[in-house]
């Protein structure tokens, strides 16, 4: 072990140079720079005045010490590629030193022995990227600590000990799975100001709360509590029109404080939580700016368990059950987002707008009756029924959606007179039946969403025929349904925004017509969900991206097979329409001289209309397809399978299909048209019937069977023969049944296994010759004269 000190001001500390490393205080350059085993202290007599040490990418030390010089402060800089590694303790002065940081740099502690203390006496370290990463060491702090970065400090390994000391952080990490480490909070208290507040990863963690307090600041808080235990937890954010607490883990907590923004939170659970002592959930609500608690997924309840819990009001909740000392629940003003239990809700009552001139949604708008006097307190619950009439709101003026508010059931069933419903970014959630009228506007900015969450209940919804400015329409309903019973657009930006999502439940289209930029029925979970077409049409007017998918198809179930429009007729972007066999569909591309993708599995398939370019891809096609004149069949090594059980067809209109196709049917292929592969592209015939057109000449770059089962091979006309032509080559197949088939075109047609059938008008295939019967003759000649001899 040896002393480094740092002498003549500004430089670069890294692995190697010796510039400015003294084994004494104040003395010569040319020491080695430190190494693991060596202390690095920056004193009074690195230099007079202010200087900056740059870290390089590999400076290394045990301890370090940093004071500041006699006039002015030493600044510690870090570039983004900056790393130190310290495998001791750290000390830096309160006054006179300063750090300058790069996003992307790195200071870890790397002792693996207990005794390290980490002294920065609440000097911030700003965006540094602080990692305790040894295995079997124990850090404490020495004073309070101040870091900003979003990724620290990260506890991996080792036992990290507040000392009881303050810590302002963006984030409390530990985020390894792998090492054994603990984190010990005692009595501190930590502000968190960033999203990802908390994140514990607990496989292998120790976590000890003490009596510790946590206040999460941003308006966006993600708690990752790992399943652990905590004291005190506060939500404090106040700051945005809309903040969102996200709680993940199955957490217990002493006491747990939500405090009220200034128009609504919303706490999202992904699991169970306990509360041993208090849960309060904003202790200043108001009737319009309210609390909502949810359960992260829809139809999915999570309990919280509570000791004791704050006076109540002004509170949403959604597949929460109540339990432990304080339920059942009760309040002023609670509303009932379905799926609950334990909870005690404001009885349901109908609100009129009554406020002429519009406003924001959580204005001092509602009245009781049709006309009657509005008050702070008649702000609509989701289990109440909103009438927005023609009384209330005078012509041509705007209600703003200025939150996620969450409606029971709307009607503007008698609205006559034109007004706007402005959404911005919000996203109003219906838990019933909503009726638009056919003088409404809609307006909305970046990601404006209808969400209908009405789980267990029949819902239905009305657009009145008007265009829904809206980046999403959502049905969301487990076990229950939304019913259309009106035509209805989904469109926010012509082309690109504007898609209809079937996350659970029911969606019926009621014989009414949806036309959207996109439909997104997958769902990972496996939700069961349930999409029925009846006689309504489906227009899907996208340009770019995925404008169908139904890919994540376990739990989706179609009542019949829907019949898709894919209706761009612009030449801009590349759609994607992707199914799978669960969620297959008949695809109708009438329009567009654009790009398109076609992946997994479809029933029929028809390009009629549409003079863009096919892309390669690996897709199955279980119906008829239909290729179009004007198309253009990008090549590629990527295989299109045909066939499944039915009769279908094959309209090729001309075009090459330079990729493989495999023809795989327990029914029958009808070819309509000649068919055409690449130069170099395989025919595989693995099941079925295919009759190729009558009259024409089919082209192939080679002609192949698989499998031991029979399959037939012949001309969509009995009695007329349909050509088949490879250039070169041997053609060689197996358990195939051949009829009505000239084959030609220079290879050679080999039909010659035993497996094979010559059915009749054949020419060109080599077909195995029956062996000719042997017969043996005895011939016995009596002669009376001589014998014969033969």
């Amino acid at each position: 072990m040896a002393a480094r000190f740092w002498v003549g001001g500004a430089g670069t500390w890294d692995a190697t140079t010796t510039t400015h490393w003294a084994a004494t205080s104040g003395g010569v350059a040319g020491a080695s720079a430190p190494t693991s085993a060596d202390t690095a202290t920056f004193d009074t007599l690195s230099n007079a005045i202010a200087y900056a040490v740059t870290i390089g990418t590999n400076a290394v030390c045990l301890d370090v010490s940093i004071a500041a010089p006699a006039v002015g402060n030493v600044t510690i800089t870090y570039l983004a590629t900056s790393v130190l590694n310290v495998h001791g303790s750290w000390l830096n002065a309160a006054t006179g030193v300063a750090f300058s940081t790069a996003a992307g740099c790195i200071l870890n502690f790397l002792a693996t022995t207990t005794g390290k203390t980490v002294t920065s006496n609440n000097v911030s370290w700003a965006t540094l990227l602080v990692r305790f990463n040894g295995i079997g060491g124990y850090w404490t702090l020495g004073s309070a600590l101040t870091i900003t970065s979003g990724l620290s400090p990260n506890i991996l390994a080792g036992t990290f000990d507040t000392g009881g000391f303050a810590m302002t952080l963006n984030s409390l990490l530990s985020t390894t799975t792998t090492n054994v480490r603990a984190i010990n909070l005692n009595a501190s208290t930590i502000i968190c100001s960033g999203n990802g507040a908390v994140n514990l990863a607990a496989t292998n963690l120790t976590f000890n709360a003490g009596t510790s307090t946590i206040n999460c600041s941003s308006a966006a808080p993600q708690f990752f509590g790992g399943s652990q235990t905590f004291y005190n937890v506060n939500f404090t954010s106040a700051t945005a029109a809309i903040n969102t607490v996200t709680i993940t883990g199955a957490n217990t907590f002493n006491n747990l404080n939500v405090t009220t923004t200034t128009l609504q939170k919303v706490i999202t659970l992904s699991a169970n939580q306990i509360v041993s002592g208090t849960l309060t959930l904003g202790a200043t609500n108001t009737a319009p700016l309210r609390m909502s608690v949810v359960s992260d997924v829809v139809g999915t309840p999570r309990t919280l368990t509570v000791a004791t819990l704050a006076t109540l009001a002004d509170v949403d909740f959604r597949d929460i059950v109540a339990a432990g000392t304080s339920s059942p629940w009760s309040g002023t003003r609670i509303g009932n987002c379905l799926g609950n239990s334990n909870i005690t809700f404001t009885a349901a009552a109908t609100k009129y707008w009554n406020l002429a001139a519009g406003g924001n949604w959580t204005s001092t708008a509602w009245a009781l009756t049709s006309g009657g006097a509005v008050a702070v307190n008649n702000f609509p619950l989701a289990q109440d029924s909103v009438i927005i009439e023609d009384t209330g709101l005078t012509a041509g003026n705007t209600i703003t959606i200025n939150s996620n508010a969450d409606i029971g059931s709307l009607s503007m069933a008698t609205r006559t007179t034109a007004l706007t419903l402005a959404l911005g970014d919000n996203d109003p959630r219906f838990y019933g039946n909503v009726t638009l009228c056919s003088s409404l506007t809609t307006t909305g900015t970046t990601n404006p969403t209808f969400s209908f969450l009405g789980q267990g209940i029949a819902n239905t919804f009305s657009s009145a025929g008007i265009v829904l400015k809206l980046s999403s329409f959502i049905v969301n309903c487990p076990t229950g349904s939304l019913t259309l019973q009106s035509n209805t657009t989904v469109e926010l930006t012509a082309g690109s925004s504007g898609t209809t999502t079937l996350t659970a439940g029911t969606f019926n289209l009621g014989g009414f017509n949806l036309t959207a930029v996109a439909f997104n029925g997958a769902n990972a979970t496996g939700t069961a969900r349930t999409f029925t077409q009846g006689a309504g049409a489906i227009d899907i007017t996208g340009n770019s991206g995925t404008v169908w998918n139904t890919t994540s198809a376990t739990g989706l179930t179609f009542t019949t097979t829907p019949t898709v429009n894919f209706t761009y007729s612009g030449a801009v972007g590349t759609r994607t329409i992707a199914a799978n066999t669960a969620g297959a569909i008949n695809v109708n591309v009438t329009a567009g001289a654009d790009s398109i993708t076609i992946g997994d599995t479809f029933k029929n398939v028809d390009f009629t209309g549409f003079a863009g370019t096919l892309n390669n891809g690996t897709r199955n096609i279980h119906g008829n397809l239909t290729l179009s004149a004007g198309m253009t069949l990008a090549a590629g090594t990527l295989t299109t399978t045909i066939g499944l059980t039915a009769t279908t067809t094959l309209t090729s209109n001309t075009k090459t299909m330079d990729f493989p196709v495999t023809f795989s049917s327990t029914g029958t292929i009808n070819c309509l048209d000649a068919l055409t592969l690449g130069s170099t592209r395989a025919l595989t015939f693995t099941g079925g019937t295919l009759n190729l057109a009558a009259g024409t000449t089919s082209t192939v770059g080679s002609f192949v069977t698989t499998g031991t089962t029979m399959k037939y091979l012949g001309s969509t006309t009995p009695g007329t023969q349909a050509t088949i032509s490879d250039a070169s080559g041997t053609d060689t197949v197996t358990y195939l049944t051949i009829q009505d088939s000239n084959a030609t075109g220079g290879a050679t047609w080999s039909a010659l296994s035993a497996t094979n059938v010559d059915a009749g008008n054949n020419t060109g295939w080599f077909f195995s010759i029956p062996p000719k019967q042997a017969f043996e003759y005895t011939v016995r000649l009596r002669s009376f004269t001589q014998p014969w001899r033969f």
